[in-house]
Parts: C-alpha cells; sequence; structure tokens
C-alpha cells in the first residue's frame, strides 16, 4: 500500500505542475481577452484560444521541465533573478516555446476547425519574439548578486531591533549576531 501511495503522491506533483501551467494559461488568456473585449479591440471571447492557451502552457511548461530534468537548462519554476543564463537556458525557452506555440496552435484547430498551418504562422512568431526578447532584456540586467550596504548605528548586539513602525524584527548577522532594521532605508543596494 506504501508503494502505491508514494506512487500516486509523485504522480499527483507532476499532474499539479500540469495543472497549473493550464490554469495559467488559460487564466492569462482570459484576461487579456477581456481587455480586449473591454476596450472594444476584440467582439467577444474566444473560447478556442482560452483552451488552446490552457493546453499549450500546460505542454510547454512539460516540456521545459522535462529538457531541464534531463541536463538542457533550468526549470521554469526554479529560476530566479541570479539564475545562471547560458546557452542551454535559452535552448530550453525556445524549445519549450515552440512546443507550447505548436500545441496551442494544434488544440485551436482541432476545437475551431480553424486551418492548422494559419494558427501555426500565428503563433509561432510570439514564441520567437519571446526568445528573443527574453536575451535581449537579460542582456540588460546587471550582472551579480547584489551588495548589501548597512548602517551599524542601526544593529544591535543582541536579539532584536525595533523598527519604525514598532514591529520588531528578530536579529542575527543575516542568523548570528546583528539584528536588522528593515524599513528604515539603512539596507539596500550598494551604489
Amino acid at each position: 500500500m506504501q508503494g502505491v501511495n508514494a506512487y500516486g503522491a509523485s504522480g499527483l506533483g507532476k499532474l499539479t505542475n500540469v495543472a497549473n501551467d493550464f490554469a495559467r494559461g488559460a487564466l492569462s488568456s482570459s484576461l487579456t481577452q477581456s481587455i480586449g473585449v473591454v476596450t472594444g479591440l476584440q467582439k467577444k471571447l474566444d473560447w478556442a484560444g482560452i483552451a488552446a492557451a490552457g493546453v499549450g502552457s500546460a505542454v510547454g511548461g512539460a516540456i521545459n521541465r522535462g529538457l531541464a530534468d534531463g541536463g538542457l537548462g533550468v526549470r521554469g519554476d526554479r529560476v530566479g533573478a541570479f539564475t545562471h543564463k547560458d546557452v542551454a537556458f535559452y535552448a530550453n525557452g525556445a524549445l519549450s516555446g515552440m512546443a507550447g506555440a505548436i500545441t496551442n496552435a494544434a488544440t485551436r484547430s482541432a476545437i475551431s476547425g480553424t486551418n492548422f498551418g494559419d494558427n501555426i504562422m500565428a503563433a509561432l512568431p510570439d514564441a520567437i519574439a519571446a526568445t528573443i526578447g527574453n536575451l535581449i532584456g537579460d542582456s540588460l540586467r546587471p550582472s551579480g548578486e547584489p551588495k548589501l550596504r548597512y548602517d551599524k548605528s542601526v544593529l544591535m548586539d543582541d536579539a532584536s531591533v525595533t523598527g519604525g513602525s514598532g514591529a520588531t524584527y528578530g536579529g542575527g548577522e543575516f542568523g548570528g549576531l546583528y539584528g536588522i532594521a528593515v524599513g528604515q532605508g539603512k539596507f539596500g543596494p550598494s551604489s
């Protein structure tokens, strides 16, 4: 019985990732389309487009995780401000983006009966533009981790420091010696 539970829990984790990706894609599409309807840029919601966005996002996310787990790039759910972005990172993004776009086009065609070729031609430029845009955007970001500066006058040897709002923040020199004053403008990126 424990083997079944362990297998089931593992399977549910993967299913949850796919479900979250589906929901994120469908919600994003429905919000974007709703703005289009409210502003008059779109006549009505395209339900096939919402479903296709969800399926495309789910497949793209699964491909991203599979490639990253196989050693190509980083899983999307593990990308942070200081993630190393190399050729493998962008290759993963391009491949998973293309897979999502193709799936989106196929789903839209299956639901609405529209031409797959037209749908793929409409979707691929977005995937290519997203990859190029990410490359350009990432090249404009400063490199390296931020350096913290601090004013020792707001630090105490012991337990805590009281912030301007009266809140107390427990301490340690980032976990040991000093308390950290938060919200007083004493900490921030070094100049």
